[in-house]
């Protein structure tokens, strides 16, 4: 091989190498995948703890050379929920130049943490700590009214049975007392310009305005008036129920 043959050579491997680095190919959808959930995390409460991202489209063709170092950004438009599908404008970047602006859609999906029961619950039993634990389930697809935080659940009362690693709402349970079994309260007799306090417990859940049984702690009898706030209950005499009464019509 004489001096002209290698040196034509060596020019054409050089060529071809040079232009099968430089081969475009296709937008590679993962940088845009990737962009998509970093906007998403940013964007979504502290209460999500994962983000997929699902069904990537971009709208119109985008070429970038082959091993190219490929940024994308992406432009939201400030409505957006970042849960479900999803479409924002897109700058593609290649080798830190800008290649084009590019329209993208997704389908995001957010998991978050929300209380779930570990035991079964029977109707009309009261949920304890005990009871209660959390999960990882997807944001869209929760269901309206769900009580999301343990320590919501803990001390209400089921209204039907409930199953293991149940999602509970608000339906499923009965409406929260004001007041619990065995709290503490104060027996009021007003009697005039005459009160008369002494102390007491109540024998079952109640709300404000309730006729409710109380253990006379003093007496260690039962007793009945109605719960006016929650550390205390009432009891009508004659005269006041009267006045009541008179003031009424």
């Amino acid at each position: 091989m004489n001096l002209r043959t290698t040196i034509l050579t060596t020019l054409c491997t050089a060529f071809l190498f040079a232009a099968g680095s430089a081969r475009a190919g296709e937008l590679p959808v993962e940088p845009v995948r990737e962009a998509i959930a970093a906007e998403a995390r940013a964007n979504l409460p502290d209460t999500v703890r994962s983000v997929a991202v699902r069904g990537v489209n971009i709208r119109g063709n985008v070429e970038v050379a082959t091993n190219a170092n490929v940024e994308v950004i992406i432009h939201a438009e400030g409505d957006e929920d970042w849960i479900g599908r999803v479409s924002a404008e897109a700058d593609i970047f290649a080798g830190g130049r800008l290649i084009r602006t590019v329209r993208v859609q997704a389908t995001v999906v957010a998991q978050v943490e929300v209380a779930v029961l570990r035991n079964p619950v029977s109707r009309g039993q009261r949920i304890t700590e005990y009871d209660v634990g959390v999960a990882l389930r997807e944001a869209d697809k929760l269901p309206a009214g769900v009580v999301m935080q343990t320590r919501a659940l803990v001390g209400r009362v089921a209204k039907r049975d409930l199953g293991l690693n149940r999602l509970v709402t608000e339906g499923d349970l009965l409406e929260r007392a004001d007041a619990l079994r065995n709290h503490p309260v104060t027996l009021v007799v007003k009697s005039g310009s005459l009160v008369v306090t002494s102390p007491g417990v109540l024998r079952k859940d109640a709300r404000l305005g309730d006729l409710v049984e109380v253990l006379s702690t003093a007496t260690r009898g039962v007793v009945y008036g109605v719960l006016v706030n929650p550390d205390v209950v009432e009891i009508p005499t004659t005269s006041n129920a009267a006045a009541s009464s008179f003031s009424a019509r």
